[in-house]
């Protein structure tokens, strides 16, 4: 997927952080909703991890204002996504077997956005 991505359609390969502060995560709009679906890192200041490849991209370019020559910008980056997806099986209750909670884990995190953040299927059950 990967050099599919970076050879045939002109994305960047990025390979971002797994840790995040809490201001990245208010950027991309993951806090304060989703809180419950994080992994906090406790101390000062506090930290999360990943719960996709979009938080860490978008934040490559967070307070910059971009001429639009440099548009579209075009990102690809393979990571671990930790969510507990809390309330998952509450909000969706037909999906009960772990086979179909695992599939649409996967295609629940294609957010609509200028950055392809693709291979994010990757999941940390709680």
């Amino acid at each position: 997927m990967l050099d599919l991505h970076t050879g045939d359609h002109g994305y960047r390969e990025a390979y971002v952080p797994y840790l995040v502060h809490a201001t990245a995560l208010l950027g991309t709009g993951q806090l304060p909703k989703f809180e419950q679906d994080l992994f906090a890192v406790r101390g000062d200041p506090g930290f999360y991890l990943i719960p996709t490849a979009e938080v860490p991209l978008t934040n490559l370019v967070r307070d910059q204002i971009l001429a639009s020559e440099r548009l579209p910008l075009k990102f690809v980056a393979h990571t671990p996504c930790f969510r507990s997806e809390a309330g998952r099986q509450q909000r969706y209750p037909r999906h009960d077997s772990p086979a179909s909670i695992r599939q649409s884990r996967v295609g629940a995190d294609r957010s609509p956005g200028k950055f392809l953040c693709g291979a994010r299927g990757v999941d940390r059950a709680r």
